[in-house]
């Protein structure tokens, strides 16, 4: 989605969202995500600098913050929930908010530097300096796709109609349909008249946005969500059957959740994935969860493999892998063996305990991560997902 410059009171629906849409002729190529959940690149109501982060009263080059996972972004698609301002404005009003965040344009340009090239903004930090600060992000990201015309973003619009309409692209012969929703307080929830986000927790946007994304055609449809009670692993309370509508009634593959700060189950119903919280990616001058107790104390930095379902004629997860991450508030890196192995066994132990039947169960790996495959009976693997699997 693009918002174009524009005053609060001319802000206007892209004509290019409302474009006829097609499937595309697909090829037989696999395609693979990666993805972590929330990231923002400055500390609390702190000013940004175009190289770095000013931590400890040092300055922090961008780079030393990637440096553990970049070899990680891999992916055709490489996903991240930016959860904060981006601005190098000195002008714009922060929100009445404990907490508020801003980051440099430059630091997403160095993620998409190292590969990152899906990003979602509908978050509850989207709106840290009000609804100008939230245009001024998307303002960022379009000059920033001008200049990296492979990347895409999503979350929020000119009015409650732009604001659910998917961003679809193609990539690796297939095409894809993303769109995200997420918590927001009603002051930045968009109308019919006023630019802002959909609310989750709203009813009559998360119907609209499950139409808008049922209404597309697409090869795979993938949808942002950014709810859960902060630092809580186990589900909040409806929250299966919310994130299941997501499938019954937007038609999506892939849900990926993010906003509690903790990792939540990972469920597969009728062939669709969902993971409910990726916890944090990349988050310096956060909170260091660490030392916090088991199941508390990680990130899930994940990758998913899709192959062409011949019969289904659309993509279908074929393997996951699940990579726990430790010391995200400053520099994220791979859980060492051991502690990776008893994180994969708690994420196990919980989605059997909150979802039941339907959990995603991983295997443990010689090096402390996780993998699902498809039952390999009836699954044509892809040369990327035999790799994993096979």
């Amino acid at each position: 989605m693009t918002w174009v410059r524009k005053s609060l009171a001319t802000l206007a629906l892209p004509s290019t969202l409302v474009a006829t849409l097609f499937v595309s002729e697909v090829a037989l190529a696999d395609l693979v995500i990666t993805m972590g959940g929330d990231v923002n690149f400055n500390k609390d109501e702190q000013s940004v600098k175009p190289d770095g982060v000013m931590i400890g009263g040092k300055k922090i080059p961008f780079t030393n913050f990637t440096k553990g996972i970049s070899h990680l972004i891999n992916g055709d698609l490489n996903f991240a929930n930016v959860e904060t301002v981006v601005s190098d404005r000195t002008d714009l009003k922060q929100a009445s908010k404990k907490f508020t965040f801003i980051s440099h344009p430059n630091s997403i340009q160095h993620m998409i530097d190292i590969g990152f090239n899906m990003f979602s903004l509908a978050n509850n930090h989207s709106y840290d300096y009000g609804i100008n600060g939230l245009i001024e992000t998307h303002e960022q990201f379009a000059d920033l796709q001008q200049k990296n015309p492979a990347i895409v973003y999503v979350g929020g619009g000119s009015n409650r109609e732009a604001a659910a309409i998917p961003v679809v692209f193609d990539i690796q012969g297939y095409k894809v349909a993303f769109a995200s929703i997420g918590i927001v307080e009603s002051g930045y929830q968009a109308t019919d008249k006023k630019p802002g986000l959909l609310n989750i927790r709203n009813e009559k946007d998360f119907a609209l946005q499950m139409k808008a994304l049922k209404d597309v055609q697409a090869d795979l449809k993938i949808i942002s969500m950014h709810f859960g009670t902060e630092a809580q692993v186990k589900l909040d309370s409806g929250q299966q059957k919310l994130y299941n509508r997501a499938i019954d009634e937007g038609d999506v593959d892939l849900i990926i959740g993010h906003h509690p700060h903790v990792v939540r189950p990972v469920e597969m119903v009728k062939g669709r994935l969902i993971i409910y919280s990726l916890g944090n990616y990349l988050m310096p001058g956060a909170a260091n969860i660490d030392g916090r107790p088991l199941g508390y104390d990680y990130g899930l930095f994940s990758r998913v493999y899709f192959g062409w379902d011949s019969t289904e004629k659309r993509l279908k997860a074929q393997a996951m892998e699940a990579v726990p991450l430790k010391s995200m508030h400053i520099s994220p890196v791979v859980a060492k063996k051991d502690v990776a192995a008893k994180r994969i066994q708690y994420l196990n132990n919980l989605s059997k305990s909150e979802v039941g039947k339907t959990a995603v169960s991983f295997t443990t790996r010689a090096d402390g991560t996780g993998i699902a495959c498809a039952n390999a009976k009836t699954t044509v693997f892809t040369a990327r997902a035999s790799k994993v699997c096979q």
